[in-house]
């Protein structure tokens, strides 16, 4: 006798169930895939079309959090300090936007420049807290549609504007006895009082510089202070920048910008490493001159200042290839 073979047919509802049962462990899979990358995030910059990939490792995230907890510097417990700048650029162009900063990344980046005996580490630790600093230029770089060179003369001019306040690490009573100029500086009346913006700022140890976070909150830079500052925020850009220092008399030191910025001419400090010429770029006043880096007989497009510039004296302390 023959006997037909059957076939066995699921039901609706045993369907269900076993696409159900997939998806779960689908989704199981995916789970334990991602879970190894927990501590990794994309972070895209909107305003600069620019990815950043940031990996926090979790012993690092852990010490730091622990160190925030004992310190009392949780950044969501923010007492925020703004400062609304105004100011215009050399062909009289204005410009606005707020700088501004949480106290608690003040006082975590004072603690860490306490350490600090070079420029490096500053940058380095500052970064993360200068983001919206730096989407203030963007914005401001798109709404007025900036080409390269004029974004770089709208940020530069922003810190141009802001009044020179000397720093030095000690007292001002151990400063005033280093050179002529110090004493000059501590006793003219129109620094005083000495802790105004304009004035002297003491007892920024080791080296006399604020860390990028201290200047945005205070608002008290003198040369290495602002082209610190001005390099963080110039390479962040994409420029190719670096900080030169120098001799501008028998007791006194200088810090300068450079650019690489291409159709400029004049005054200029070649990277002996490899050969480009940067173009002089004064940061500590504000002048009104047409921009071209470097076309000042002295020094350069934005300085006043009588000594001559003697580019074998000077040497690079930063520059954008080493970041």
């Amino acid at each position: 006798m023959r006997r037909n073979r059957g076939y066995y047919r699921i039901s609706e509802r045993e369907f269900f169930i076993i696409a159900a049962l997939f998806a779960f462990a689908f989704l199981l899979v995916c789970l334990l895939m991602t879970t190894n990358r927990l501590n990794e995030y994309l972070l895209t910059d909107e305003n600069l079309g620019r990815k950043v990939r940031l990996k926090i490792d979790e012993e690092e995230l852990k010490k730091l959090n622990e160190e925030n907890d004992s310190d009392s510097l949780a950044m969501d417990d923010c007492k925020e300090v703004l400062h609304r700048l105004t100011w215009n650029d050399y062909d009289g162009n204005a410009y606005s936007g707020n700088w501004k900063i949480c106290e608690s990344a003040f006082i975590r980046s004072s603690k860490n420049r306490q350490t600090a005996y070079s420029y490096i580490p500053l940058i380095k630790f500052d970064k993360e807290f200068l983001i919206e600093t730096m989407q203030m230029y963007d914005r401001i770089r798109k709404r007025e549609n900036l080409n390269y060179r004029q974004t770089a003369e709208m940020i530069v001019s922003s810190v141009q504007s802001i009044p020179y306040t000397l720093i030095h690490p000690g007292a001002h009573s151990s400063a005033i006895k280093e050179s002529a100029f110090m004493k000059q500086y501590h006793e003219a009346p129109e620094h005083l009082p000495l802790n105004k913006v304009g004035g002297c700022l003491a007892n920024i140890d080791p080296i006399g510089v604020q860390s990028p976070v201290e200047f945005l909150y205070n608002l008290k830079a003198d040369c290495d202070t602002r082209t610190v500052f001005l390099y963080t925020i110039l390479s962040y850009f994409g420029y190719d920048v670096i900080v030169i220092s120098g001799p501008t008399g028998p007791d006194t030191y200088h810090s300068m910008l450079g650019i690489n910025m291409p159709g400029a001419s004049g005054l200029s400090f070649r990277n002996p490493a490899n050969s480009i010429k940067y173009y002089i770029w004064e940061s500590t006043a504000f002048y009104t001159k047409k921009w071209y880096p470097g076309n000042d007989t002295e020094i350069g497009s934005y300085s006043n200042f009588s000594f001559a510039f003697k580019p074998s004296a000077w040497k690079i302390d930063l520059q954008t290839q080493k970041l």
